[in-house]
C-alpha cells in the first residue's frame, strides 16, 4: 500500500493517508471513494513549525522521511508504530527534495539554497561527507533503482 502524507501544521500533526480507495474496499460514492484518501493515523510532531516539502519512504523499515525546510531538518517517522522518531539537523540548507536509494541504503536530500544534494546513511542518518553540487534551486528528485540513477 502506498502511503502519502498531508500536514495539519496548525495542530502540529502529521496525518497519514492511504491512496487507492478501491484497494481499501471503499464503496463507490463513499467519502473515501470521492476524496481518494482515507485517514490512517495522526502522529504528534513536537516543535514543528513551517511546512514540509518532499517526502521519501523506506518500505522495508516502514520509515517516512519528511523535509522540514523552514527549520532545515529531516524529520523521521515510524509508520508501523505511528511515531515520530527524531529530527535530523546539520548539513541542510533549505532541504527540499528527498529520495531513498534502496540499492545503497542512502537518502539523497536536495538543498535549494546551496544547490547541493546531501547523502545520508539511512540507518544512522549521518552524512558521510558526500555532497554533490547540482545548481541553485535544487528541489524534487526521483530515483530509478533498476538503472541506479538519481
Amino acid at each position: 500500500m502506498k502511503i502519502f502524507a498531508r500536514t495539519l501544521i496548525a495542530h502540529g500533526l502529521l496525518s497519514l493517508l492511504a491512496a487507492a480507495p478501491a484497494l481499501l474496499g471503499a464503496d463507490a460514492g463513499s467519502e473515501a471513494s470521492i476524496s481518494g484518501l482515507r485517514l490512517l493515523a495522526k502522529i504528534p510532531v513536537p516543535d514543528m513549525t513551517g511546512t514540509w516539502d518532499h517526502l521519501a519512504a523506506d518500505a522495508k523499515t516502514a520509515r517516512l522521511f519528511a523535509n522540514a525546510q523552514d527549520i532545515h531538518a529531516l524529520e523521521v517517522f515510524d509508520l508501523k508504530d505511528n511515531q515520530f522518531i527524531r529530527a535530523v539537523t546539520g548539513p541542510f540548507n533549505r532541504n527540499q527534495g528527498a529520495a531513498y536509494l534502496e540499492n545503497t541504503g542512502q537518502l539523497a536530500i536536495s538543498n535549494g539554497r546551496s544547490g547541493t544534494v546531501t547523502f545520508l546513511n539511512s540507518v544512522t542518518l549521518e552524512a558521510p561527507g558526500k555532497s554533490v553540487g547540482i545548481g541553485l534551486g535544487a528541489d524534487l528528485m526521483a530515483y530509478d533503482p533498476a538503472a541506479r540513477l538519481l
